[in-house]
């Protein structure tokens, strides 16, 4: 199997993803993207192009070390999440190849369940939620139980909320915690 094609696509307002193509029609998917740099990224990748085109999309590890190792200057946030972006692509590929998903690849899982929190922030950009519809999202039923909250300026430090913490905890303060411009949801514990 060879790799034939490296295809980007960019989605507002800021993602980027990686299609990788091989010569057997099996395609892999990676997301190099470093937020607010998408076409910086891409032209990263396409630098990769004479490497990858024609290689062997089951050698990651290889193709992994002459990407990074292969020039004089390495990481970075451009470099790396070209990289990244690739690698996903590959191990894509080979997933759909041995038709195995990829934690089972690398010894299988080890736990049965993770706990992740959504991201709400106002539409400072589009495709994010303005306020009041971050607000009806976890009036929901079926409600994330912990959430993220980033509102009014990108620039603020996120604030982690989780339903553990007390509803009257003291708010933080310092230079970037601004209580008047960030929202603090508690949502109920089931």
């Amino acid at each position: 199997m060879k790799i034939t094609d490296l295809k980007m696509i960019h989605l507002r307002p800021r993602w980027m993803f990686l299609k990788i193509e091989t010569d057997e029609g099996i395609t892999g998917w990676g997301e190099p993207v470093v937020e607010g740099r998408a076409r910086t990224v891409e032209t990263a990748v396409n630098e990769f192009r004479p490497i990858l085109i024609g290689a062997d999309p089951m050698k990651i590890e290889h193709l992994w070390q002459m990407m990074y190792r292969g020039t004089f200057y390495r990481g970075g946030p451009i470099l790396c999440s070209a990289i990244s972006g690739i690698e996903m692509a590959l191990w894509d590929i080979k997933g759909k190849y041995y038709n195995m998903p990829i934690y089972q690849m690398l010894g299988g899982s080890c736990r049965d369940r993770v706990r992740v929190y959504g991201h709400l922030k106002p539409t400072a950009i589009a495709g994010d939620y303005p306020i009041p519809d971050m607000l009806k999202i976890t009036d929901q039923p079926e409600h994330p139980r912990a959430i993220r909250l980033c509102p009014e300026a990108v620039f603020r430090a996120p604030v982690y909320i989780h339903p553990a913490m007390p509803q009257a905890r003291a708010l933080p303060t310092g230079p970037y915690w601004d209580s008047k411009t960030t929202v603090y949801a508690f949502l109920p514990a089931d």
